[in-house]
């Protein structure tokens, strides 16, 4: 399950040239998907549009969790270096 769901202006442009009801379609798709929930039976457009857009916000998402990790190991490190330095 994710915290969020990012959307970026392509994924976003995608989805608005859908008419209205295949791009409601998709993003309920693609938000059940990021929920651990069953995603709904697309088929066509619809199918191709969701694969797209999911591709993309899994990758958004995984850049997400590696950054965070980063930024939790640095200020783990850093924490660490002040911690030390109020031994002395």
């Amino acid at each position: 399950m994710y915290k969020s769901v990012k959307l970026y202006q392509d994924e976003i442009e995608a989805l608005l040239e859908l008419p209205e009801e295949q791009c409601a379609h998709v993003l309920r798709a693609v938000l059940c998907d990021c929920m651990g929930m069953e995603v709904p039976e697309l088929e066509g457009i619809e199918k191709m549009a969701f694969k797209f857009v999911n591709g993309q916000v899994k990758r958004a998402e995984e850049l997400s969790r590696k950054r965070s990790k980063a930024a939790k190991a640095r200020f783990a490190k850093n924490s660490g270096d002040c911690d030390n330095n109020n031994e002395e």
